[in-house]
Formats: C-alpha cells, structure tokens, sequence
C-alpha cells in the first residue's frame, strides 16, 4: 500500500544511441512507502523526439531535445492535449533545438534555450498497446512506452502529489555512469 507523500521522484535516462526511433530509454520513479521503505520502478520510454518530428519541426527553431539536467517544480498533473492526464510542464527546462532536419540527435550548447511554457511533457504513446516506435509519439516530450506502465505512473503521481502540486525531473544519461566504479 502507498503512502501519500512528498517524495515522488521522476528519473529519465538517456540511452548512448545517436538515433534509433525506438523507446530505448528509461524512466526510474522512485518513491518512500509508509513503512519508510526506498521504492523504485523502471519502464522503458524515451526522452527524445520520434524521427518525423527531427525532420519536420514544430517550431522555426527546430525540434525540442531536453538538455539533461535536474528541474525541480517542472510537471503537475494537467492534460496532454485535452485528451488524458499527464504530468504537465508549468516549471522552467531546457531545451537544445536541433533544426538540420536529419536523423541525428544534434545537441549543440549554442541552440539552448529555456522555456517555462507548457512544452514538455510525460505522457504515453499508444492508448491500447505499448509501443516499439517512436516516430511520432514524442516531438520532445517525455514518453512512455506501455499505457499500463504510463497508468501506474500516474496513479503514483496522485498518490504522492506534494503539498504545491509540482514534480521534479532528473534527466541524466547513460554515458555518465562509465565512470563510476
């Protein structure tokens, strides 16, 4: 049994792979239950935008690629499109904007640029079936793989909503953990 709390924490990690359109990464939510006891659960996602979206850019800019880092106060629970619940962006993040139109991740520090507007969210791919494919189900949104997983996800979010609403967001990547021994 969940115990509601403040302590809900919501972990992406970026795979090395330049480009694979696949859900290859991983979301860690981890929590403390009533008992005091640390509780962790991964699912497979992906924290970068789908092929079409790398090739067809929603903005002059170019396609939204988050800059990994730690953004506390970033989601509350809010809506992906006016469809469903997610966890919605209300707090400030960053974003490289790759604009070349290609299949490769470009992230350059040159096209950084902060955004505090509903931009980036952590919703689901397909409503009925878990997803292999990520060309169009993130243009820069978090996104997760399996809808079971996205619902276990959020009913943890209504369990342990903190006391203002808002959620923190820890993306870190792969790379960063070859030299810890």
């Amino acid at each position: 049994m969940l115990y509601k709390t403040n302590y809900l924490f919501v972990t992406g990690i970026r795979t090395t792979n330049e480009y694979t359109n696949l859900f290859d990464d991983y979301f860690h939510i981890t929590f403390v239950d009533k008992d005091g006891v640390y509780v962790e659960h991964e699912y497979s996602c992906t924290t970068k935008p789908g092929g079409f979206w790398l090739q067809n850019p929603m903005t002059k800019k170019g396609t939204a690629i988050v800059v990994p880092g730690y953004y506390p106060g970033l989601w509350k629970v809010g809506f992906h499109k006016g469809e469903y619940k997610c966890l919605d962006q209300v707090g400030e993040i960053k974003l490289y904007r790759d604009n070349n139109k290609d299949l490769h991740y470009d992230e350059d520090p040159s096209t950084i640029e902060t955004i505090s507007t509903s931009c980036i969210e952590l919703h689901r791919s397909n409503p009925a079936v878990p997803s292999t494919y990520n060309t169009k189900w993130s243009a820069g949104c978090q996104v997760c793989a399996s809808p079971l997983d996205f619902e276990q996800i959020m009913e943890y979010a209504y369990l342990h909503e903190p006391v203002n609403g808002l959620f923190p967001y820890f993306l870190i990547e792969e790379k960063d953990f070859a030299n810890i021994k």
